[in-house]
């Protein structure tokens, strides 16, 4: 699985924060012009302590920071979508791969036990069981008592087939 490029996710998040504080500097700027006036302000009145502006050129600002959120915003799905087609990607080759695995497997297991087969699911659940058992096939099981894998693989078996195959 491809890993995301932190290097580029964190410059994202940076510029973010930038902007977030930014935004948050121009909100304080706002509110104290807002506060002493009494709630109202013209686009000419003056803001701001160290950086004077109008409050006009202040609304710019924030518009111009919010439109560079926006596009950050933008760039951080663009990463994090190739990242998610990236996973897809390999999830779909692991996916063949195991398809492969389990048309091999079918073809060296008695013809006779795969007609037992209702699914798909069924077959991939009963190549799953043989892989977690570490046995190659489940067709011609033989234990010599519970603790063995094949019987308990021979459980799963009637389990799978919903009827029982094996005697356990």
């Amino acid at each position: 699985m491809e890993k995301i490029n932190t290097e580029e996710l964190f410059a994202i998040y940076e510029k973010m924060g930038q902007h977030l504080f930014n935004l948050r500097n121009w909100y304080k700027v706002m509110m104290r012009a807002f506060n002493e006036n009494n709630g109202t302000v013209s686009i000419e009145t003056i803001v701001g302590i160290k950086h004077k502006a109008s409050v006009a050129q202040a609304m710019e600002v924030w518009k111009s920071e919010c439109d560079n959120l926006s596009g950050i915003r933008q760039e951080l799905s663009k990463l994090l979508e190739s990242q998610n087609q990236a996973d897809n990607d390999m999830k779909e080759e692991l996916a063949c791969d195991k398809l492969r695995d389990i048309a091999q497997w079918l073809n060296w297991q008695d013809e006779h036990f795969n007609s037992k087969f209702k699914s798909i699911s069924d077959l991939e659940k009963m190549y799953d069981a043989c892989q977690k058992h570490s046995l190659e096939f489940a067709d011609n099981l033989d234990w010599e008592d519970t603790e063995d894998e094949e019987y308990l693989l021979a459980k799963e078996v009637n389990d799978i087939l919903r009827y029982e195959y094996y005697n356990v």
